[in-house]
């Protein structure tokens, strides 16, 4: 598959709170996008593989979001806040008598 995708590994934070989220989406919904994809690198990001056109390592930080294609910028986010929004998967399965305790 030839993608701007092709290849590209991300590690961001999801344990982040319901301020930084809509922080960063509102940035990014309101027109002010550059503001929104570097306060997401310097405060969501963790790790990336992506290099420029140099091969030269692109930082996963403000900075770097700002190298990158806006297409791949605009996709990361969404993806991440797809996830961050998530619901979990329940905690445990409940005990059989209604109880939260572990003993019957």
């Amino acid at each position: 598959e030839n993608s701007i995708f092709h290849g590209a590994e991300v590690r961001t934070r999801l344990d982040v709170t319901i301020g930084q989220l809509t922080e960063i989406q509102d940035l990014v919904d309101d027109g002010k996008a550059m503001h929104g994809f570097k306060l997401f690198g310097d405060s969501v990001l963790v790790e990336w593989n992506l290099e420029n056109d140099k091969g030269e390592a692109i930082p996963p930080t403000g900075e770097g979001m700002q190298q990158v294609s806006p297409a791949f910028a605009s996709s990361l986010i969404e993806i991440w806040m797809n996830h961050v929004s998530q619901i979990p998967d329940p905690l445990g399965v409940p005990s059989p008598n209604g109880d939260t305790s572990l003993e019957q």
